[in-house]
């Protein structure tokens, strides 16, 4: 894949081209914490703040989809707090 595809995507895996663990940010360059590859197969997603992963995916594809759906629902939660909310 080529490195610039990803800069497309709504979650980046910084240094995924190159290596075996970088951090993971939004589009917008908000960052979300770090990924790693686990036994040369799986990549695993650790929110920031935490020690374990949250998210464990063959694909890296999958991977970012739940990460975005979990940044997603944060993101609905944080703005229902604000609102008073639980719509």
């Amino acid at each position: 894949m080529n490195p610039d595809t990803m800069k497309n995507y709504k979650i980046i895996l910084c240094g995924w081209e190159e290596g075996e663990t970088g951090d993971v940010i939004t589009r917008d360059g908000e960052y979300l914490g770090t990924w790693e590859l686990v036994d040369d197969v799986f990549h695993a997603f650790i929110p920031d703040g935490e020690t374990e992963h949250l998210f464990f995916e063959p694909f890296l594809g999958m991977l970012c989809w739940k990460v975005w759906e979990w940044h997603e629902e944060r993101e609905r939660s944080f703005a229902d707090t604000i609102t008073g909310s639980e719509c």
